[in-house]
């Protein structure tokens, strides 16, 4: 099902097992922190609050980060990923450029 990384090289199988648990991990802390986060940040208390707003966008933000950028790679580990080049290319430009145009907003 999913592919390990040849066994020559240690490291690589280091890696491999690093981010499909850390990720994991990662996406289940992340996604609770987050929805926690919007919980807050919309009660009536605070949407009269002009930072909650902010605070608000920016878990937005982490979401997308989140979600675009280890989900994407989580689910490489599991073998799915784009396989043509030109897919690939675009799938590229497109994971860095949400990853670091959302963390670097919020």
């Amino acid at each position: 099902m999913s592919s390990l990384p040849p066994p020559t090289n240690p490291y690589k199988i280091i890696e491999f097992y690093f981010i499909r648990y850390f990720c994991t991990v990662l996406l289940i802390l992340g996604t609770f922190g987050n929805t926690l986060n919007i919980c807050i940040f919309t009660r009536s208390k605070l949407r009269s609050v002009s930072c909650s707003w902010y605070f608000l966008a920016a878990t937005c933000e982490n979401f997308i980060a989140l979600y675009v950028g280890c989900l994407t790679r989580l689910l490489s580990t599991f073998d799915v990923n784009p396989r043509t080049t030109l897919s690939a290319s675009i799938y590229c430009k497109f994971r860095s450029y949400f990853t670091y145009g959302n963390l670097s907003a919020s």
